[in-house]
């Protein structure tokens, strides 16, 4: 896994100093904006350029570019890669931001089974309860490809949060997006249609292809009927529905998950 190292506020790598890059970060719905954010080019580097032009802050985006300065003050850049994981359970507190890639978060059985809790794309942060409460963390986080995290110093964003206000309320928005996101998972479980609980088995089933890039569910058809509660029949139709919607692609050796994102977005619909 590569790492590299964001370097912080003061000093020659400072962003205060320097030439200043302007660039203009979309906001979430309902913040404030729109937020001209000023970064030096090699506060990003050595992230890639395209990385550094994609790079999505989700509510980080909301904060002024002093404060932001001091949020990734040390920060480090990870680069992870399927199979290994990210962030082990039983860990230490952590923090980071995805910004490339897409990450799954799991719980796990004594007896190894796992169950997916939520899907990290790019904007995403996660650990940041770990941030106020001494426990290990119970959570995995599993690469689904190759992913870019930047992984935050939880003291000094605790230290940030306690002192100042506009850090508190992204880090309690943050928070409380999760408490909604683990409702809806919660309904989604219970009261899902049977289109959502096949896109739902599909992604917690999804493993990575290997040498593609993507993503595949290694699981019959039958099986799947099976997992969902329903007949084989009427998996199929579903399946060919999602097909016809470039949303999976069926072959032998299982199902292709082609658009994992919008899949995400199928087996939540309508239950935030």
């Amino acid at each position: 896994m590569a790492r590299s190292t964001w370097h912080g506020p003061g000093g020659s790598m400072g962003l205060g100093a320097g030439i200043l890059r302007k660039r203009e970060i979309r906001l979430p719905d309902g913040c404030p904006g729109p937020l001209r954010v000023h970064m030096r080019k090699d506060i990003l580097m050595p992230m890639s350029a395209s990385t550094a032009m994609a790079a999505r802050l989700g509510r980080l985006g909301a904060l002024p570019e002093d404060l932001l300065e001091e949020v990734f003050a040390d920060a480090t850049e990870m680069h992870p890669t399927p199979p290994g994981n990210l962030v082990d359970e039983g860990g230490p507190p952590f923090t980071c931001l995805v910004t490339e890639g897409l990450v799954r978060v799991v719980v796990s059985s004594p007896d190894g089974r796992q169950a997916t809790i939520r899907y990290a794309a790019p904007g995403a942060l996660l650990g940041v309860s770990s941030l106020f409460d001494d426990q290990r963390i119970i959570v995995s986080g599993v690469p689904l490809r190759a992913s870019t995290v930047v992984m935050l110093r939880p003291n000094l964003l605790r230290d940030l949060a306690m002192r100042e206000l506009l850090v508190a309320a992204c880090l309690m928005g943050e928070l409380a997006d999760r408490v909604f996101e683990y409702q809806a998972e919660l309904l989604g479980s219970t009261f899902a249609s049977l289109r959502q609980k096949v896109a739902r088995h599909l992604l917690q089933m999804a493993i990575p292809l290997e040498g593609s890039g993507r993503l595949i569910a290694p699981v019959t058809q039958g099986q799947l009927a099976d997992a969902v509660g329903s007949s084989r029949e009427v998996v199929v139709r579903i399946l060919r529905d999602l097909r016809e919607a470039e949303l999976v692609e069926t072959g032998r050796d299982g199902i292709v998950l082609a658009e994992p994102e919008r899949l995400i977005e199928e087996g939540q619909h309508g239950m935030s």
